[in-house]
């Protein structure tokens, strides 16, 4: 999980540089807004205008009509009859509006003129004959004026129509000049700060992806790993940790071939102990554990090809190329064996099958090497140091399961005689000498259900399961008659023996068994006329427990 929080801080790290980007995306936006604001106001102002000035060219060119409709009728001198007065007095009417419109104060050379004619005209009906030709004098002046009138409207009106042109011009203009600056300012914005979020929310996302994957593959090792540690923690023997090293094998190597090499007592040789159960073994050809690159360099080796220059020697033995990967089974420091895998040629195992072969590896070494060191342990605590015999304490183990059986046995002593005096005389090694060799004798003379052991001393126990009595006096006395020769073969003919034996029914426990033969011992010298020292022999002879009835 060591790569879980580093990706989890440059996450972290990614959603900070967000909050940055962020605001300079939200500076760049507001100011976008702020200028496109702006220009639409710009824009909506020239509109109005724009719409004003189409309003002055309509009221213009209204006027104009007007005036030279006025400026026609006046210009036939036909104001004497009243349709034509109507007329006149008509095209006034409409042409006074527009100049209300036009000038609404009443201020030019044209609204006054213009009450001049309405009043003229006004007067006409009423005048008499000498004051009409005054009037109409005056009317055929008005009449010129008013047609210049028309003209300057026109003028003016085409005027107003030229600058409602240009201000619709400056419009168009203004609106290009929004939509412009707003795409730049977007692809600005774009380019600059919404393309490299992007890309930092996609890369930010991927590691997300990445985290997610590490930590669910390391989720399922922990859990295999536990499964694993548990399941060899209830190994109470190494056949019982090879299969669940077995079952795991095929959990953590589905589709790889699989084997576990260990080495035997010697630490010289390694034998397959474990092979997947469904793909089988890839046959590796190493023979110790320090002829193995991995056991060596003290790391897992992944190899992609057998035929690479680097490759393991041993994979470039095979009949076909493969991937390997090969880890180390190490206890305290020891080289214990190699967990070793095989896959196609340029296909090697995944980073995750590497990670589950070592955890397997580790996990395995650790155990089977504490079972074998138990086992070493047991086996020194109940072996003798000098005769590789069980010892005292193995020997009473032995015999309180003679006890317990339903079928009983016999149990006997046998002690060497003139072995003290052996030691005073040619020294401590020699009667060392004496007791292996009357060991290996024993041993020799038990059958394959029997036992034997030292007990102490100069004296061993022999157990003999399911004997009776008479026949277990035969076993002894051929056990000490083979003891006897090897001692006298070896030059120690002083050496004799003498046996006591007890059965299993005149005894509840190994303390009371190993009491019963010792009166039986001691009963055998004293009939035979000998001391613990004599060398005379003598057969022991066969007790009961004096608190027990014999059945």
């Amino acid at each position: 999980m060591t790569r879980a929080p580093s990706a989890l801080s440059s996450w972290w790290s990614g959603i900070e540089r967000h909050s940055r980007l962020k605001g300079a995306v939200l500076l760049c936006l507001g100011v976008m807004f702020g200028l496109v604001v702006a220009l639409v106001i710009t824009v909506r102002t020239l509109a109005g205008q724009a719409e004003a000035g189409l309003g002055h060219v309509d009221e213009w060119s209204s006027a104009a009509v007007h005036a030279r409709d006025v400026s026609v009728l006046l210009g036939t001198g036909m104001i004497s009859s009243d349709d034509s007065r109507a007329d006149v007095i008509a095209a006034l009417e409409a042409l006074a509006l527009d100049m209300e419109v036009i000038d609404p104060d009443g201020t030019s050379a044209t609204s006054s003129e213009l009450a001049e004619l309405t009043r003229s005209l006004a007067e006409y009906v009423d005048a008499p004959a000498a004051n009409r030709a005054l009037l109409e004098e005056n009317v055929s002046r008005l009449s010129g004026r008013f047609g210049d009138l028309s003209v300057a409207l026109e003028i003016e009106s085409r005027n107003q129509t030229t600058a409602t042109l240009d201000h619709l011009d400056r419009v168009f203009t203004a609106m290009q000049v929004v939509a412009v600056t707003a795409s730049i300012i977007f692809l600005f914005v774009v380019a600059t700060q919404i393309l490299p979020l992007t890309r930092s929310i996609h890369r930010s996302m991927a590691k997300l992806r990445d985290w997610n994957e590490l930590a669910a593959s390391e989720s399922r090792r922990r859990t295999l790993s536990r499964q694993v540690v548990e399941g060899l923690d209830d190994a109470v023997d190494e056949p019982a940790a090879y299969a669940v090293i077995e079952r795991s094998l095929a959990i953590a190597t589905p589709d790889q071939k699989a084997e576990m090499l260990l080495a035997d007592s010697s630490q010289a040789h390694l034998r397959a102990a474990v092979v997947h159960p469904e793909n089988g073994s890839p046959g590796c050809t190493v023979v110790s554990p320090w002829s193995c690159p991995a056991v060596r360099r003290g790391t897992t080796q992944r190899f992609d090809d057998s035929e690479a220059i680097r490759s393991c020697p041993h994979l470039a033995r095979r009949d076909e190329p493969c991937s390997a990967v090969c880890a180390p089974m190490t206890f305290m420091g020891e080289p214990m064996g190699v967990l070793h895998v095989t896959g196609p040629a340029g296909d090697a195992p995944s980073d995750e099958t590497v990670a589950d072969v070592s955890m397997l590896a580790s996990e395995s070494a650790t155990r089977v090497g504490t079972l074998r060191a138990f086992a070493r342990a047991e086996l020194q605590a109940a072996t003798d140091v000098l005769t590789g015999l069980p010892n005292r304490r193995a020997s009473e183990e032995r015999m309180r399961t003679l006890l317990s059986t339903a079928d009983g046995g016999v149990a006997a002593v046998i002690e060497i005689l003139g072995l003290r005096a052996m030691n005073d005389e040619h020294g401590t090694p020699a009667g060392d000498i004496a007791l292996k060799v009357a060991a290996e004798a024993l041993t020799q003379a038990m059958r394959a259900d029997d036992w034997c052991g030292r007990w102490a001393g100069a004296e061993f126990v022999v157990v003999l399961p399911g004997e009776g009595a008479s026949s277990a006096r035969e076993v002894v006395e051929r056990a000490e008659a083979h003891v006897c020769d090897m001692l006298a073969a070896a030059d120690m003919p002083e050496l004799r023996t003498v046996a006591g034996i007890a059965d299993t029914r005149g005894a509840r426990t190994a303390h009371g068994m190993m009491g019963l033969i010792g009166e039986a011992l001691a009963d055998a010298r004293a009939e035979a006329g000998e001391s613990r020292d004599d060398e005379t022999p003598a057969n022991g002879k066969i007790l009961s427990d004096p608190q027990l009835s014999t059945p």
